[in-house]
């Protein structure tokens, strides 16, 4: 039985009543599906994008913990997915990483925001945070920031990429917002113009993280799969049907999925003797 799927079979059977009310915990389960010989970065990102808008962020400090002082058992949650991403990049390539999952409110922005941000944490790692959905984008939100001019006054035209891209308090942390509401969204995300920004970003990040709509429920994040490296489903235990996770992960299996991404298990809070260890000595 592969990993992915125990851990989809572990999210259908936690019950709901079992979960943390506060700040979500991820339990990571990536599986590595290639033998390809280890490889070392040589790509140049380019400039620095000193061009991007600064502006002045006010994040949700329970949607984004990394803005906030205190450790906590998300944090290492995401620390030590954060680690094992590392580990598949050494076997092929990995900079381009699309979030997604099979229904709404599973977690997904949530995932994408802080693993951009702790990647974001590495000295000399540029990181891009981009909102992919155009109905109903949140990352602006989290990291309380405009949530325009973004990804749908680029791909209109009407934005340049140093336009559109938002620079925080972090030096080498940025997001490229969704922008505002748009008709026939998909269209916008299938085209041409999608593609090259995705190589754009490449070109001046070591890592792009797209968040994109509910896969079960648009097919902008399969197009979006097509033009990332690999993709992370997440799942939230104990809420999202079985049928319809595993047939997001057959979708996404064709297109480099890396594994998944258990959220809000009740499992990690129970051995929190262990994480006040790894608290300690840190």
């Amino acid at each position: 039985m592969s990993r992915i799927y125990e851990a989809l079979q572990k999210a259908q059977n936690e019950h709901r009543n079992d979960q943390p009310s506060s700040v979500s915990v991820i339990e990571e389960m990536i599986r590595p599906r290639w033998e390809a010989a280890p490889q070392k970065e040589t790509v140049d990102r380019g400039p620095v994008l000193s061009l991007a808008t600064r502006k002045a962020w006010s994040p949700e400090k329970k949607r984004m913990p990394f803005f906030d002082e205190a450790d906590s058992i998300g944090k290492e949650q995401f620390r030590t997915l954060r680690s094992r991403l590392y580990q598949l990049r050494e076997q092929r390539k990995l900079s381009a990483l699309l979030i997604s999952s099979a229904m709404a409110e599973e977690g997904k922005s949530f995932t994408a925001a802080n693993l951009a941000h702790v990647f974001a944490l590495q000295p000399e790692r540029r990181v891009v945070l981009v909102d992919c959905d155009l109905r109903r984008g949140s990352l602006a939100s989290f990291l309380g920031a405009p949530h325009t001019p973004g990804l749908s006054e680029y791909l209109n035209g009407e934005c340049a990429l140093e336009e559109v891209l938002q620079a925080g308090g972090a030096e080498n942390f940025f997001l490229l917002p969704c922008g505002s509401r748009v008709q026939q969204p998909g269209e916008l995300i299938a085209s041409p113009r999608m593609a090259k920004l995705v190589e754009q970003l490449r070109a001046r990040f070591d890592w792009v993280i797209v968040d994109t709509p509910p896969a079960t429920l648009f097919s902008d994040a399969s197009v979006l799969a097509d033009l990332c490296d690999g993709v992370l489903l997440v799942v939230k235990s104990g809420a999202t049907p079985i049928r319809m996770a595993k047939n997001a992960s057959l979708e996404f299996k064709k297109k480099s999925l890396l594994g998944v991404v258990l959220n809000k298990s009740a499992e990690v809070l129970q051995d929190s003797s262990y994480y006040a260890y790894a608290t300690a000595e840190a």
